[in-house]
């Protein structure tokens, strides 16, 4: 299994922008394992290699320990009125990528969508 052209992309973004190296070094070396499309979203089970370092509580959101890390906003004419992603964690282990359409249609994959900062600005 491999990741999409959008799943990639988020992942990137959220490395890129994150604070805990722990988080970045696991984004690096994360794979795909199962993927869960809904047509408004979907849903990707991530795995990384056994005794990882795990990102600290004081990292994650305040009292969430399972995240979720907000990811970028996506926008793309195939997603209906833009959408959204989410990183979810087990145990400080990244575990799932959430993305989703705010509207009721989101495609397996939008290789050209824009990412962009929750603020609106261009990611």
């Amino acid at each position: 299994m491999q990741f999409t052209h959008l799943e990639r992309a988020a992942l990137a973004w959220i490395a890129a922008r994150a604070s805990s190296p722990e988080l970045r070094a696991q984004l690096l070396a994360v794979a795909p394992i199962a993927r869960r499309h809904t047509g408004t979203g979907s849903y990707t089970g991530l795995a990384v290699p056994l005794h990882w370092v795990r990102v600290p509580e004081s990292s994650m959101p305040a009292g969430r320990p399972r995240g979720p890390v907000s990811g970028p906003d996506l926008e793309d004419p195939l997603i209906e009125n833009s959408g959204g992603s989410l990183l979810w964690f087990e145990e400080g282990i990244v575990s799932c990528l959430e993305m989703f359409a705010c509207g009721s249609r989101f495609p397996e994959d939008a290789p050209n969508a824009v990412l962009l900062d929750p603020s609106g600005e261009p990611g």
